[in-house]
């Protein structure tokens, strides 16, 4: 998600939308603050990745200006001749910056499913740690190709 700085409250009439009409109407009933958290949490921690945009809106800007903080202090240099050394440390430098985001993001969606984990009853907790057992969540990630019979359309989907 792109976001801009100081923007997390300008996503609660979405969130609100998301709660209220998205969410019971997919799975057609209403849902409880707890089963938000799990429903936000990504498929492999047992959820379905319908993520809280208030939520992680700070999140994904501090992932964006670090990941791009590189790029960004070369176009404010106005470089425009590189050698072989400094391509290979900006080079170095994107990479650091996205590993260090996806480390943010994986360290932030750990705490969010022990969060979720503890607000579980201890049947809940069993049926959470059998949905978020290796290779459970893929049918639930993975796209149907028509190259292997899964032909799905629009037409076949209609109110």
């Amino acid at each position: 998600m792109r976001t801009t700085n100081n923007i997390a409250e300008l996503f609660q009439p979405l969130e609100d939308a998301i709660c209220s009409l998205f969410i019971p109407n997919t799975i057609s009933n209403q849902i409880t603050p707890d089963h938000r958290n799990l429903l936000a949490l990504p498929a492999r921690h047992g959820g379905l990745g319908i993520f809280n945009p208030v939520e992680t809106a700070c999140l994904e800007y501090a992932s964006s200006t670090a990941a791009t903080a590189p790029l960004s202090k070369v176009i404010t240099e106005q470089k425009t001749k590189f050698d072989t050394e400094s391509l290979c440390m900006l080079t170095e430098e994107l990479q650091t910056a996205k590993n260090n985001m996806l480390s943010a993001k994986r360290e932030h969606q750990v705490k969010a499913e022990k969060q979720v984990k503890e607000a579980l009853t201890p049947s809940q907790q069993r049926f959470h740690q059998e949905r978020t057992r290796r290779g459970t969540s893929i049918w639930v990630t993975s796209l149907p190709l028509s190259e292997h019979g899964f032909n799905l359309n629009k037409q076949d989907y209609w109110d």
